[in-house]
């Protein structure tokens, strides 16, 4: 059994900017609140720059919690691995949640925060990148992906099925109780999601002109198509309401594909000099937004 020595770490109060953000180089975490006019437009405001702890670090990869705090996978400057930190901006705290030798990246909590997994990668030549599972009350640690090494992003759809982001840019659905996977397509986007019928929503890079945004049913194998992402788009993230955030560089788009066809502008956000976003995620309670960007395109 593997074993890790998980939430016991340092918590220490940090600071965070509101108005004017000041970020340095690196990837940077900034949170806004969330808001939905009654005709399904939505707006940000009140931004905070999160990542004063690590200034030309990389904060990434951020996930709410329940509770509307933050996961997020953190590599500090001169520093060449990866560990997760909880962060709770109600708090104004920190905490460092782990402390290994190998890089955690996508923490995510899971059956009502009994869990919490990640992608683990060992420090070695050959590529070894597995989604664990932590059961928070015994520490227990177990390998979701036993007999797949090359996992570089995963969604989870119920407590014992992942969709898998793989490394070679296909999408693969996994039934971990009898270990059993199906690929399902190739040239997909780094970004999936599941939505809560525990469809896997994922971008397809069809070609050089079109990305579409598209959703695969497990219990059916039938997948359809949403719509064309905006820009050639493929960093997203679905509210509690089923509507779809994606961002390109500096610019936030939403669509509620119940009742609209056609992205709606939220935000320009270089007007906070964010450039180029690279991940977001809503809260549980529809009332935040986390987004993650860089100075220099990816």
């Amino acid at each position: 059994m593997t074993s890790i020595k998980f939430l016991i770490c340092i918590c220490i109060v940090f600071c965070f900017s509101t108005g004017r953000i000041y970020s340095q180089s690196g990837y940077d975490l900034y949170l806004f609140s969330l808001h939905q006019n009654a005709d399904g437009h939505n707006h940000v405001f009140s931004p905070k720059f999160l990542s004063n702890f690590n200034k030309g670090g990389y904060t990434y990869q951020p996930s709410f919690t329940q509770g509307g705090d933050l996961l997020v996978s953190v590599r500090k400057s001169g520093e060449n691995q990866n560990d997760i930190w909880l962060l709770s901006p109600s708090e104004k705290k920190i905490k460092r949640l782990t402390n290994t030798k190998s890089s955690e990246f996508y923490p995510r909590m899971n059956d009502g925060g009994l869990f919490i997994s990640y992608i683990k990668k060992e420090q070695q030549e050959t590529i070894d990148q597995q989604v664990f599972r932590v059961e928070l009350k015994s520490q227990k640690v177990q390998s979701m992906t036993k007999d797949i090494h090359d996992v570089g992003n995963y969604a989870w759809i119920s407590s014992h099925e992942l969709g898998l982001y793989r490394m070679d840019n296909s999408l693969t659905y996994l039934e971990t109780n009898e270990n059993k996977s199906k690929r399902i397509t190739t040239s997909v986007g780094k970004s999936i999601s599941t939505d809560k019928s525990g469809r896997i929503m994922y971008v397809h890079k069809f070609d050089q002109d079109y990305y579409y945004l598209k959703k695969y049913f497990p219990s059916s194998s039938q997948v359809d198509v949403i719509t064309v992402t905006p820009g050639k788009a493929e960093d997203f993230s679905i509210a509690p309401d089923g509507t779809i955030f994606m961002s390109k560089d500096h610019m936030l788009y939403s669509m509620n594909p119940s009742f609209q066809n056609t992205w709606n502008e939220v935000a320009d956000l270089s007007l906070y000099d964010i450039k180029f976003i690279t991940g977001l995620c809503i809260s549980a309670d529809g009332l935040q937004l986390a987004l993650v960007a860089t100075k220099e395109k990816p």
